[in-house]
């Protein structure tokens, strides 16, 4: 889903800025934005992809698993830097 923008059930978009995968798990950083109104938030989320009932979802990550999964995206988005240098 990176470089995505994905609306959830509740009306909230996002855009998809950075995954990873942790113990067969996969995470994003997305952040806030709203494409009606041309506006981007500034407002960042870590988020959990699950599928239920054959659909991919988003799930917050909270805690000292946050941290951790943090600690991971940021190293890909240095990684992506590099690359990119």
């Amino acid at each position: 889903m990176k470089d995505k923008i994905v609306k959830l059930a509740d009306g909230m978009e996002y855009c998809i800025v950075e995954e990873v995968i942790n113990n067969n798990r996969k995470f994003c950083l997305a952040y806030e934005i709203d494409t009606k109104e041309d506006v981007v938030y500034n407002r960042f989320s870590i988020l959990e992809e699950k599928l239920l009932n054959g659909n991919v979802v988003l799930d917050g990550v909270d805690g000292n698993e946050r941290l951790e999964i943090a600690e991971l995206l940021i190293e890909a988005i240095r990684n992506n830097i590099k690359e990119s240098n």
